[in-house]
């Protein structure tokens, strides 16, 4: 996203300490919101349905389910955790090694990733149902306040001269 009027730019983009930090980052002229970029150079991903959840890869507009990212800079685990490594990592049947990440996110056709709910914000109501947090704050989250609220602003070229 750009502000020229204020003299830079903002990018969005996706990562986690297992996965050594960035995965996607959007391109620095996609003018969307809400959207990361493209898997960066020797990343893999993946969705996974995630059934409970009502998500799948045959959902519409846009394929749902859980993101998991593979390739080698994923790591092979957590340090003397082998019960949540088991839960959050496996190798697939060539040897890539995945990340399990938790995120429900669809991706459009350019195979830009939206971030959309989380596995573990289901919640079962008193009476059997679940409800997902995530949704919840979907619904109520889209407003421009509410896209603001977690962001900050820094200025990239200090030298240029503004009024």
């Amino acid at each position: 996203m750009r502000f020229d009027n204020f003299n830079f730019s903002s990018l969005q983009g996706y990562g986690s300490t297992e996965t050594c930090g960035a995965n996607m980052v959007m391109d620095l002229e996609d003018l969307s919101i809400g959207w990361t970029g493209a898997p960066l150079f020797g990343i893999k991903i993946r969705l996974v349905d995630w059934p409970e959840g009502g998500y799948t890869h045959a959902d519409k507009p846009y394929p749902r389910g859980e993101l998991h990212v593979g390739g080698q800079a994923v790591s092979p685990g957590y340090f003397e955790q082998e019960e949540q490594t088991k839960e959050a990592f496996y190798r697939d049947e060539k040897g890539v090694q995945w990340f399990r990440t938790g995120d429900i996110v669809e991706v459009n056709a350019a195979g830009l990733v939206h971030i959309i709910d989380r596995r573990k914000d289901l919640v079962k109501m008193q009476h059997g149902e679940y409800i997902s947090l995530g949704k919840v704050r979907t619904t109520s989250g889209n407003s421009l306040f509410a896209f603001l609220a977690p962001c900050f602003f820094v200025r990239l070229n200090p030298s240029s001269k503004t009024a």
